[in-house]
This record gives C-alpha cells, sequence and structure tokens, in this order.
C-alpha cells in the first residue's frame, strides 16, 4: 500500500505510538520522509527516539479539540496519517472527523485496530464524503482470534481531493 511512497518525502504521521517501535520502523523505512509521532504519553525509549534526524514526536491529548486544531494549522499536510491511538469507536470516529482535514488530496487515513462488531454500523467498503472531502475505503480483516472472530480490522480511506 505505502511502498510507492519509500524514495520519497514522505510526511507521515501516527496518533498513537505507544512504545515508539511503529514511528522508529516508518522513519528507518521512509529515510527521505518527515515522520512525526504523537501520543498522549511519552514512551520508555523518549531519549533514543529524538536522536532519529526525519522523526518528530508531540505529546498531549489527541482527541482534544484544541490540540487537533493546533496541528491542524501548524503542521504540513500529511501523505499518510494513521490513527492508532485509543481503540474504541467513539475516538476513532472523533479523530477521522478531526484529523481527515490534515490529509492530502491523494493521500491515506488508516484506523487501525477497529473492532468488526461496531465497524458495519458506521463504515462499509465504498465511497463516502465528509464535509466537501470524498474518500474511498477499503476494509483489511487481517487479524483474526483463534476462534475466527475478527476483533482487530484496519481501515484504510483514500481522499481523493
Amino acid at each position: 500500500l505505502l511502498s510507492d511512497f519509500k524514495d520519497t518525502p514522505i510526511q507521515l504521521m501516527e496518533l498513537g505510538i505507544a512504545s515508539g517501535a511503529s514511528v522508529l520502523m516508518w522513519a528507518q523505512y521512509f529515510t527521505k520522509g518527515k515522520i512525526t509521532g504523537f501520543d498522549i504519553v511519552e514512551p520508555v525509549r523518549k531519549d533514543y527516539l529524538e536522536t532519529i534526524p526525519n522523526l518528530g514526536l508531540i505529546f498531549g491529548d489527541a482527541y482534544s479539540l484544541d490540540n487537533s486544531n493546533y496541528l491542524l494549522q501548524n503542521l504540513d499536510k500529511q501523505d499518510v496519517f494513521i490513527e492508532d491511538g485509543a481503540h474504541d469507536i467513539e475516538n476513532q470516529i472523533k479523530a477521522l472527523l478531526q484529523y481527515h482535514k490534515i490529509v492530502k488530496p491523494g493521500g491515506y487515513y488508516i484506523c487501525e485496530d477497529m473492532y468488526i462488531g461496531n465497524l458495519g454500523r458506521y463504515l462499509t467498503e465504498g465511497v463516502y464524503q465528509i464535509n466537501d472531502r470524498n474518500f474511498a475505503t477499503t476494509i483489511l480483516d487481517q487479524h483474526r482470534r483463534p476462534n475466527g472472530l475478527a476483533d482487530d480490522v484496519m481501515v484504510v480511506l483514500q481522499f481523493f481531493n
């Protein structure tokens, strides 16, 4: 999905970085890109992560309207925005409504760890609109528990405008 960005100056932001392993992976894979991690809690490896030249860290409540407005006004538009924060449907919807504006036309908004039981009530594969922005969705169901239930799916939204 993102391999076309490999050797480009991609702008990628991940909301919810936990230990920082995923933003470190993105920074190592997209060496010409600018990677930004955002979390409410500083990771244990913060000192090490701050030495990575193409990685920036921001700390605060990502679901706060004040913080999201600040980021929308002060950060560059992103090629990829990954929502991997609170893992509950209410905050995932709130983040989408707040942060879709930061995604460039043609860019991707990826929401990880959605609970499949809630998904069908809100979103299926297809073409949608938020305000004046059109996007298509793809639902990736790669994570099934041993009992066969899927509770950890990824939704990819690609914005057309």
